[in-house]
């Protein structure tokens, strides 16, 4: 018998799975996978941005003009662009901030493009050295942004990159 499990371990090589229970799981032009969800059975994040839960999503692409028609044309995204060194743009939706995209620089040179998704946490330096404990691994070390002490982060799975945060304040 199939199931979720079976489909995001095939994930990894094909590019469209579904529309299955209201999912799909789906690739963006530049290789970056995601997954979309229908209104419904699935209601999503019940709490953000606090220790313990998601507060921040952001795709890292290789070209960012590219990435912003796609996902405004997806989605009815504002799009604003952020001043300052990196090519960021946030993304709105009825004029609140949903997610981000990042284009890669030279600095990315061999990483794929990917979603990076930002869970926060109290206590980043003790979260990062309980990540390595576990198997996991902080390719990023933490280092302070005008957002907040940022790692990031990938599982010891050995797939996937995530993020941990502790929000400024």
């Amino acid at each position: 018998m199939s199931g979720p499990c079976d489909t995001l371990r095939s994930w990894q090589t094909e590019p469209l799975k579904g529309p299955v229970a209201g999912y799909a799981l789906v690739t963006n032009p530049s290789g970056a996978k995601f997954a979309l969800y229908q209104p419904g059975a699935f209601i999503g994040a019940g709490v953000l941005a606090e220790p313990g839960a998601m507060s921040w999503a952001e795709v890292n692409a290789p070209d960012g003009a590219a990435a912003d028609a796609f996902y405004g044309t997806l989605f009815p995204y504002e799009l604003q662009r952020v001043e300052g060194g990196l090519d960021y743009t946030v993304y709105q939706a009825g004029g609140e901030p949903v997610c981000g995209r990042l284009q890669m620089d030279e600095h990315r040179a061999g990483v794929p493009p990917h979603w990076m998704v930002y869970f926060d946490v109290a206590d980043l330096d003790a979260a990062t050295a309980k990540v390595t404990e576990l198997g996991g691994e902080v390719p990023v070390p933490p280092f302070d942004s005008p957002y907040g002490r940022i790692a990031v982060i990938h599982h010891a799975g050995g797939g996937g990159f995530f993020s941990l945060r502790r929000p400024r304040g």
